[in-house]
């Protein structure tokens, strides 16, 4: 990642992990993060609970949660009345593709860094370990950065736009092992598309799948994937973990004794490799809030 030290970069922040180690790595490059985070009317609306928590983390000089409601348009299983595919990833673009969603994102992220006099956008797209979404491969990227020097006076006048997508290339277990890396606390972020009324990860979406994946590849377990119950322990999701927090290389422990809830935290602590083999067997439970049993959540791949 390049030096950007005192630069404004704006950062495309769903509250996912992929969007979290972005704002980890444009934090780490030195830039001033303002973060955009779209309520477009998702399904996984906790997802913004997690966007908020990760901006706070990185030291986010500004957060802009901006409202688009795209069940207007429907089209998808995250904005319309279509069941959320529980079957594993599939070759075929699923129904969880949002109808242009990068397009659109991008563009409102392209008009905030033009305001704010920024030339540099982070999205957090992958194209290996994903879904198959069109708006996330490299070629959408390339040809985006250079719409963005026709469709703009900045670009108009000679400014080059920068679009850093630094995990496009990198595996879901790359991402993780970049998380823990950096000292990120998986347990801020959310990827489930479809959680279940009691606020838990569904542990069969796609998303969860590649994501469990990614952890026990990266030899962390199922670190970062467990079930979040808020304060109270009633299972709520996006909240403060009370007796389970997620964990990728015991980055967060400091944070965890410092919460309010420290007497009943048990922290499950997950060290690389050494537990490698008998990921598949662990058992994430969140005691008092009932959490999953990951045995029976298959072994597929998010």
């Amino acid at each position: 990642m390049q030096d950007l030290s005192g630069k404004t970069v704006i950062v495309l922040l769903s509250g996912g992990l992929d969007s979290m180690v972005c704002a980890g790595l444009a934090r780490e490059a030195g830039a001033r993060i303002v973060a955009l985070t779209v309520d477009y009317n998702q399904r996984h609306r906790v997802e913004l609970d997690s966007a908020a928590r990760i901006a706070t983390a990185v030291g986010a000089a500004e957060h802009i949660v901006l409202p688009l409601d795209l069940r207007r348009f429907g089209g998808s299983a995250l904005t319309a009345d279509i069941d959320v595919p529980k079957d594993g990833v599939g070759e075929d673009i699923p129904v969880t593709y949002v109808p242009a969603r990068n397009l659109i994102f991008l563009s409102l992220t392209l008009g905030l860094a033009e305001a704010r006099r920024s030339q540099d956008i982070f999205i957090g797209v992958n194209a290996l370990d994903y879904s198959g979404y069109p708006d996330c491969r490299p070629e959408f990227i390339a040809g985006f950065q250079h719409l963005a020097q026709l469709a703009t006076r900045d670009g108009d006048k000679g400014v080059d736009f920068t679009i850093h997508a630094p995990l496009q290339h990198m595996t879901k277990a790359d991402i993780a092992a970049e998380a823990a890396r950096l000292g990120m606390d998986a347990g801020m972020s959310w990827s489930c598309y479809d959680p279940t009324p009691e606020g838990l990860h569904c542990g069969l979406c796609d998303s969860c799948r590649l994501r469990r994946k990614g952890f026990a590849d990266a030899g962390l377990g199922l670190c970062g994937q467990g079930n979040i119950p808020d304060a109270a322990g009633r299972g709520r999701a996006g909240r403060t973990s009370r007796c389970l927090l997620p964990l990728c290389g015991l980055q967060s422990v400091d944070g965890a004794r410092a919460g309010p809830h420290q007497g009943d935290l048990q922290i499950l602590r997950y060290r690389f490799r050494r537990h490698r083999r008998d990921a598949g067997r662990q058992i994430c439970r969140c005691r008092g809030a009932g959490g999953a049993d990951w045995r029976n959540m298959g072994g597929g791949a998010r």
